[in-house]
């Protein structure tokens, strides 16, 4: 139960960095 617990975490913390990674780059205009 434990590591499925970690892998979703790890799945929504993913797709929060992707989100962020693509703002900054549109603010750098990149």
């Amino acid at each position: 139960m434990k590591s499925v617990r970690v892998r979703v975490t790890g799945r929504v913390q993913g797709v929060w960095f992707r989100g962020w990674a693509a703002e900054m780059a549109q603010g750098r205009g990149l």
